[in-house]
Protein backbone atom coordinates (compact mmCIF):
# COMPACT_ATOMS: atom_id res chain seq x y z
CA UNK A 1 0.00 0.00 0.00
CA UNK A 2 1.46 3.35 -1.03
CA UNK A 3 -0.75 5.66 1.06
CA UNK A 4 -2.51 5.62 4.42
CA UNK A 5 -5.04 7.79 6.22
CA UNK A 6 -3.48 8.42 9.64
CA UNK A 7 -6.17 10.55 11.32
CA UNK A 8 -9.65 11.94 10.66
CA UNK A 9 -11.59 14.78 12.32
CA UNK A 10 -15.32 14.66 11.43
CA UNK A 11 -18.02 17.23 12.09
CA UNK A 12 -21.51 15.96 11.28
CA UNK A 13 -24.58 18.20 11.29
CA UNK A 14 -28.10 16.85 11.16
CA UNK A 15 -30.46 18.97 9.08
CA UNK A 16 -34.09 18.41 8.07
CA UNK A 17 -33.62 15.30 5.92
CA UNK A 18 -29.86 14.96 5.56
CA UNK A 19 -26.65 14.54 7.54
CA UNK A 20 -23.76 16.64 6.26
CA UNK A 21 -20.18 15.78 7.24
CA UNK A 22 -17.10 17.96 7.01
CA UNK A 23 -14.00 15.79 7.41
CA UNK A 24 -10.31 16.60 7.60
CA UNK A 25 -8.21 13.57 6.67
CA UNK A 26 -4.48 13.49 7.39
CA UNK A 27 -2.89 11.31 4.73
CA UNK A 28 0.67 10.04 4.35
CA UNK A 29 1.92 9.05 0.91
CA UNK A 30 4.76 6.53 1.04
CA UNK A 31 5.27 5.40 -2.57
CA UNK A 32 6.51 7.45 -5.47
CA UNK A 33 4.15 7.88 -8.43
CA UNK A 34 0.36 7.80 -8.52
CA UNK A 35 -1.37 6.43 -5.41
CA UNK A 36 -5.01 5.58 -4.68
CA UNK A 37 -6.36 6.25 -1.19
CA UNK A 38 -9.66 4.43 -0.44
CA UNK A 39 -12.31 6.81 0.90
CA UNK A 40 -15.21 4.32 0.87
CA UNK A 41 -18.44 6.46 0.90
CA UNK A 42 -20.15 4.34 -1.77
CA UNK A 43 -23.47 5.16 -0.13
CA UNK A 44 -22.94 8.94 0.25
CA UNK A 45 -22.65 11.97 -2.02
CA UNK A 46 -19.32 13.79 -1.98
CA UNK A 47 -20.04 17.51 -2.28
CA UNK A 48 -16.48 18.93 -2.03
CA UNK A 49 -12.90 17.67 -1.84
CA UNK A 50 -9.81 19.89 -1.67
CA UNK A 51 -6.10 19.67 -0.88
CA UNK A 52 -4.44 23.00 -0.06
CA UNK A 53 -7.45 24.82 -1.51
CA UNK A 54 -7.20 23.02 -4.86
CA UNK A 55 -9.75 20.46 -6.12
CA UNK A 56 -8.77 16.91 -5.20
CA UNK A 57 -8.86 14.09 -7.75
CA UNK A 58 -11.66 11.76 -6.67
CA UNK A 59 -12.44 8.67 -8.72
CA UNK A 60 -15.33 6.23 -8.45
CA UNK A 61 -14.53 2.60 -7.66
CA UNK A 62 -16.67 -0.51 -7.16
CA UNK A 63 -16.53 -0.18 -3.35
CA UNK A 64 -16.79 3.60 -3.10
CA UNK A 65 -14.53 6.50 -3.94
CA UNK A 66 -10.76 6.83 -4.04
CA UNK A 67 -8.48 9.82 -3.84
CA UNK A 68 -5.87 9.84 -6.59
CA UNK A 69 -2.60 11.60 -5.66
CA UNK A 70 0.83 11.81 -7.24
CA UNK A 71 4.02 11.86 -5.20
CA UNK A 72 7.36 12.80 -6.69
CA UNK A 73 10.54 11.75 -4.93
CA UNK A 74 11.29 9.01 -2.43
CA UNK A 75 10.66 10.92 0.80
CA UNK A 76 7.19 10.29 2.38
CA UNK A 77 4.77 13.24 2.17
CA UNK A 78 1.89 14.27 4.43
CA UNK A 79 -1.08 16.45 3.54
CA UNK A 80 -4.65 17.16 4.59
CA UNK A 81 -7.72 16.38 2.48
CA UNK A 82 -10.81 18.44 3.28
CA UNK A 83 -13.80 16.33 2.37
CA UNK A 84 -17.51 17.17 2.54
CA UNK A 85 -20.21 14.58 2.01
CA UNK A 86 -23.89 14.03 2.74
CA UNK A 87 -26.43 11.25 3.13
CA UNK A 88 -30.23 11.30 3.38
CA UNK A 89 -31.87 10.35 6.67
CA UNK A 90 -34.18 7.30 6.60
CA UNK A 91 -37.42 8.18 8.38
CA UNK A 92 -39.53 5.60 10.21
CA UNK A 93 -42.14 6.10 12.96
CA UNK A 94 -40.29 6.49 16.26
CA UNK A 95 -36.82 6.12 14.78
CA UNK A 96 -34.90 8.01 12.14
CA UNK A 97 -31.54 6.66 11.04
CA UNK A 98 -28.59 7.28 8.78
CA UNK A 99 -25.54 5.17 8.09
CA UNK A 100 -22.64 5.49 5.72
CA UNK A 101 -19.29 3.86 5.06
CA UNK A 102 -17.02 6.65 6.28
CA UNK A 103 -13.28 6.72 5.55
CA UNK A 104 -11.29 4.66 8.05
CA UNK A 105 -8.23 5.60 10.11
CA UNK A 106 -6.60 4.42 13.34
CA UNK A 107 -7.59 7.75 14.93
CA UNK A 108 -11.10 8.98 14.07
CA UNK A 109 -12.98 11.64 16.04
CA UNK A 110 -16.59 12.66 15.52
CA UNK A 111 -18.54 15.71 16.62
CA UNK A 112 -22.25 15.35 15.88
CA UNK A 113 -24.57 18.36 16.09
CA UNK A 114 -28.31 17.78 16.34
CA UNK A 115 -30.42 20.95 16.51
CA UNK A 116 -33.41 19.20 18.13
CA UNK A 117 -33.60 18.76 21.91
CA UNK A 118 -34.39 15.37 23.45
CA UNK A 119 -33.02 13.29 20.59
CA UNK A 120 -31.30 10.02 21.51
CA UNK A 121 -28.25 9.23 19.39
CA UNK A 122 -26.69 5.81 18.83
CA UNK A 123 -23.27 5.82 17.17
CA UNK A 124 -21.60 2.58 16.00
CA UNK A 125 -18.90 1.70 16.72
CA UNK A 126 -18.84 3.77 19.90
CA UNK A 127 -15.67 3.51 21.94
CA UNK A 128 -16.02 6.68 24.02
CA UNK A 129 -18.50 9.54 24.00
CA UNK A 130 -19.28 12.78 25.80
CA UNK A 131 -22.67 14.42 25.49
CA UNK A 132 -23.06 18.17 25.97
CA UNK A 133 -26.67 19.31 26.35
CA UNK A 134 -27.79 22.89 25.63
CA UNK A 135 -28.60 23.68 29.27
CA UNK A 136 -24.96 23.02 30.24
CA UNK A 137 -23.45 25.12 27.49
CA UNK A 138 -26.13 27.72 26.97
CA UNK A 139 -26.17 26.77 23.28
CA UNK A 140 -29.36 26.51 21.25
CA UNK A 141 -28.05 23.23 19.82
CA UNK A 142 -27.42 19.85 21.41
CA UNK A 143 -23.97 18.40 20.75
CA UNK A 144 -22.58 14.91 21.08
CA UNK A 145 -18.94 13.98 20.69
CA UNK A 146 -17.62 10.52 19.95
CA UNK A 147 -14.21 9.07 19.23
CA UNK A 148 -11.67 6.47 20.28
Amino acid sequence: MGAIITEIENEATVAADVVRVEARLKIEILSEGWNEVPLRLADAAITAATIDGQPARIISAPKGYKLLVEKKGAKPEQFELKLEYAKAISRMPGQNSVSFEAPQAPVSRWQVTIPEAGVKVNLHPLIAATEVVPEQRGDPEARSKAGP
